[in-house]
Protein backbone atom coordinates (compact mmCIF):
# COMPACT_ATOMS: atom_id res chain seq x y z
CA UNK A 1 0.00 0.00 0.00
CA UNK A 2 1.39 3.43 -0.91
CA UNK A 3 2.06 6.03 1.79
CA UNK A 4 -0.64 8.34 0.38
CA UNK A 5 -3.23 5.57 0.45
CA UNK A 6 -2.20 4.59 3.96
CA UNK A 7 -2.44 8.23 5.09
CA UNK A 8 -5.91 8.57 3.54
CA UNK A 9 -7.06 5.39 5.25
CA UNK A 10 -5.85 6.58 8.64
CA UNK A 11 -7.35 10.03 8.06
CA UNK A 12 -10.69 8.48 7.11
CA UNK A 13 -10.65 6.37 10.26
CA UNK A 14 -9.83 9.45 12.37
CA UNK A 15 -12.66 11.48 10.86
CA UNK A 16 -15.13 8.57 11.08
CA UNK A 17 -14.25 7.92 14.71
CA UNK A 18 -14.65 11.60 15.52
CA UNK A 19 -18.03 11.68 13.79
CA UNK A 20 -19.23 8.72 15.84
CA UNK A 21 -18.04 10.25 19.11
CA UNK A 22 -19.55 13.66 18.35
CA UNK A 23 -22.79 12.03 17.20
CA UNK A 24 -23.07 10.06 20.44
CA UNK A 25 -22.41 13.10 22.63
CA UNK A 26 -24.87 15.25 20.70
CA UNK A 27 -27.59 12.57 20.47
CA UNK A 28 -27.32 11.31 24.03
CA UNK A 29 -26.54 14.49 25.97
CA UNK A 30 -26.94 17.69 23.97
CA UNK A 31 -30.06 17.23 21.80
CA UNK A 32 -32.32 15.93 24.61
CA UNK A 33 -31.67 19.18 26.51
CA UNK A 34 -31.50 21.57 23.55
CA UNK A 35 -34.88 20.52 22.15
CA UNK A 36 -36.60 21.42 25.43
CA UNK A 37 -34.82 24.73 26.06
CA UNK A 38 -35.81 28.21 25.02
CA UNK A 39 -34.56 28.67 21.45
CA UNK A 40 -32.13 31.50 22.24
CA UNK A 41 -30.75 29.77 25.33
CA UNK A 42 -30.25 26.57 23.34
CA UNK A 43 -28.57 28.19 20.34
CA UNK A 44 -26.14 30.60 21.99
CA UNK A 45 -23.66 27.99 23.31
CA UNK A 46 -23.76 26.08 20.01
CA UNK A 47 -23.09 29.28 18.10
CA UNK A 48 -20.27 30.26 20.45
CA UNK A 49 -18.63 26.92 19.70
CA UNK A 50 -18.56 27.93 16.04
CA UNK A 51 -16.81 31.22 16.78
CA UNK A 52 -13.68 29.08 17.21
CA UNK A 53 -13.72 28.68 13.44
CA UNK A 54 -11.42 31.71 13.36
CA UNK A 55 -8.77 29.02 13.83
CA UNK A 56 -9.31 28.14 10.17
CA UNK A 57 -7.03 31.10 9.40
CA UNK A 58 -4.21 28.72 10.34
CA UNK A 59 -4.65 27.24 6.85
CA UNK A 60 -2.79 30.34 5.63
CA UNK A 61 0.25 30.07 7.92
CA UNK A 62 3.32 28.42 6.39
CA UNK A 63 4.95 26.10 8.89
CA UNK A 64 1.59 25.28 10.45
CA UNK A 65 0.52 23.65 7.18
CA UNK A 66 2.74 21.85 4.67
CA UNK A 67 2.30 23.25 1.15
CA UNK A 68 -1.46 23.19 1.55
CA UNK A 69 -2.94 23.96 -1.90
CA UNK A 70 -4.15 27.57 -2.03
CA UNK A 71 -7.34 26.44 -3.77
CA UNK A 72 -8.30 24.77 -0.50
CA UNK A 73 -6.51 26.99 2.03
CA UNK A 74 -7.77 30.43 0.99
CA UNK A 75 -11.51 29.72 0.68
CA UNK A 76 -11.31 27.43 3.71
CA UNK A 77 -9.66 30.07 5.89
CA UNK A 78 -11.96 32.91 4.88
CA UNK A 79 -15.07 30.71 4.83
CA UNK A 80 -14.30 29.70 8.41
CA UNK A 81 -13.76 33.35 9.32
CA UNK A 82 -17.11 34.32 7.77
CA UNK A 83 -18.85 31.49 9.64
CA UNK A 84 -17.20 32.53 12.92
CA UNK A 85 -18.28 36.16 12.51
CA UNK A 86 -21.83 35.13 11.58
CA UNK A 87 -22.00 32.76 14.56
CA UNK A 88 -20.76 35.47 16.91
CA UNK A 89 -23.25 38.03 15.56
CA UNK A 90 -26.11 35.54 15.92
CA UNK A 91 -25.05 34.59 19.45
CA UNK A 92 -24.88 38.23 20.58
CA UNK A 93 -28.24 39.05 18.97
CA UNK A 94 -29.92 36.02 20.56
CA UNK A 95 -28.35 36.73 23.96
CA UNK A 96 -29.64 40.32 23.82
CA UNK A 97 -33.12 39.18 22.79
CA UNK A 98 -32.93 40.88 19.40
CA UNK A 99 -35.42 39.96 16.71
CA UNK A 100 -32.40 39.60 14.41
CA UNK A 101 -31.10 36.62 16.40
CA UNK A 102 -32.96 33.84 14.61
CA UNK A 103 -32.42 35.25 11.09
CA UNK A 104 -28.71 35.68 11.89
CA UNK A 105 -28.57 32.08 13.15
CA UNK A 106 -30.08 30.94 9.84
CA UNK A 107 -27.56 33.09 7.96
CA UNK A 108 -24.75 31.50 9.98
CA UNK A 109 -26.12 28.05 9.11
CA UNK A 110 -26.11 28.82 5.40
CA UNK A 111 -22.60 30.32 5.49
CA UNK A 112 -21.18 27.61 7.73
CA UNK A 113 -22.65 24.66 5.88
CA UNK A 114 -21.68 26.16 2.52
CA UNK A 115 -18.13 26.60 3.81
CA UNK A 116 -17.93 22.98 4.98
CA UNK A 117 -19.37 21.75 1.68
CA UNK A 118 -16.98 23.86 -0.38
CA UNK A 119 -14.04 22.73 1.76
CA UNK A 120 -14.97 19.10 1.17
CA UNK A 121 -15.20 19.68 -2.58
CA UNK A 122 -11.88 21.56 -2.57
CA UNK A 123 -10.14 18.74 -0.72
CA UNK A 124 -11.03 16.47 -3.62
CA UNK A 125 -10.56 19.06 -6.37
CA UNK A 126 -7.11 20.17 -5.20
CA UNK A 127 -5.79 16.80 -4.06
CA UNK A 128 -5.34 17.75 -0.41
CA UNK A 129 -3.55 14.97 1.42
CA UNK A 130 -3.36 14.53 5.20
CA UNK A 131 0.34 15.45 5.16
CA UNK A 132 -0.56 18.88 3.69
CA UNK A 133 -2.56 19.70 6.80
CA UNK A 134 0.41 19.73 9.16
CA UNK A 135 -0.61 20.95 12.62
CA UNK A 136 -4.19 21.65 11.52
CA UNK A 137 -4.71 17.92 10.93
CA UNK A 138 -6.37 17.72 14.35
CA UNK A 139 -8.73 20.59 13.56
CA UNK A 140 -9.86 18.81 10.41
CA UNK A 141 -9.97 15.29 11.87
CA UNK A 142 -11.42 16.04 15.32
CA UNK A 143 -13.06 19.47 15.39
CA UNK A 144 -14.64 19.70 11.93
CA UNK A 145 -16.81 16.60 12.40
CA UNK A 146 -18.18 18.19 15.57
CA UNK A 147 -18.81 21.46 13.80
CA UNK A 148 -20.69 19.69 11.04
CA UNK A 149 -22.87 17.79 13.49
CA UNK A 150 -23.52 20.82 15.70
CA UNK A 151 -24.71 22.56 12.54
CA UNK A 152 -27.31 19.82 12.28
CA UNK A 153 -28.37 20.48 15.88
CA UNK A 154 -28.58 24.24 15.22
CA UNK A 155 -30.76 23.71 12.14
CA UNK A 156 -32.99 21.20 13.93
CA UNK A 157 -33.49 23.64 16.81
CA UNK A 158 -34.11 26.56 14.45
CA UNK A 159 -36.86 24.53 12.75
CA UNK A 160 -38.66 23.99 16.05
CA UNK A 161 -41.10 26.60 17.35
Amino acid sequence: MSQDLSDLLHFGLNVSGSMLIWAAVLAWYVWPKVKKMDKAAALVPLLLLHTTRVNGLAFLIPGVVNDLPAGFAVPGAYGDLAAAVAAGAAAVALRRGSSLGVPLAWLFSVIGLADLGLATANILLHGVMPAHLGAVYYLVAVVVPGLLLTHVVVVLRLRQP
